[in-house]
């Protein structure tokens, strides 16, 4: 049996596109989720792009787990000024509201990824594999771009085409987030990840 669940889904707010666009990443750190394509698509793009870009991660630390990534080699790249990570960060919205696209690299079957649903009710565009449940909150050239997680290096070209393109494109995929998100909060729609928390092992 599993409990209805209803999303409070975080407040709109403005997204302000200044000085460097500042990418974010919210996940556990895990392989499957991308988390090193990232960092190394952020590693070239900074490099490519210098002082137009920033990429951060709030990761949750997850230990014995075989997918799970070592802190020691998360550090590798933080001696990048412009790649930031924080761990077991607590103040998500804050993260989110800062942050002006919301990256989901995972070839994990997500069901309804939580962070992107929070990225497209605050009203962030997307950048997200087309894994399944990614697809149900990011549609490709309305709030997000999609790329085929089997092609992990074109997350560097969907990154590009975010930061070349023209700023009222990117807050017009902003507005549409927005939309993405309020069905979600309209249908009340029950969170299936969350099952999981509430079923008890017979």
């Amino acid at each position: 049996h599993m409990k209805k669940i209803k999303i409070s889904l975080l407040k709109y707010k403005k997204n302000i596109i200044q000085g460097k666009i500042k990418f974010l990443l919210i996940s556990r750190l895990l392989y499957s989720k991308g988390v090193i394509d990232y960092l190394n698509t952020a590693k070239i793009l900074t490099k490519k792009f210098r002082r137009k870009c920033s990429f951060s991660i709030a990761g949750i630390i997850e230990k014995n787990i075989k997918d799970s990534i070592p802190v020691s080699l998360m550090n590798r790249f933080v001696k990048n000024p412009d790649i930031h990570i924080s761990y077991n960060e607590t103040n998500i919205k804050k993260l989110l509201y800062k942050s002006n696209c919301v990256v989901l690299p995972t070839t994990y079957n997500e069901g309804l990824p939580k962070s992107l649903l929070e990225a497209a009710s605050v009203g962030r565009p997307i950048i997200s594999s087309n894994v399944p449940g990614c697809l149900r909150i990011a549609k490709n050239n309305y709030n997000a771009l999609i790329y085929d997680k089997k092609r992990p290096q074109d997350l560097v070209k969907c990154i590009t085409k975010f930061i070349l393109m023209k700023k009222n494109k990117k807050l017009d995929m902003s507005l549409n987030s927005c939309k993405v998100a309020k069905k979600f909060d309209d249908k009340k729609i029950i969170l299936r990840y969350i099952r999981f928390l509430y079923e008890k092992k017979k």
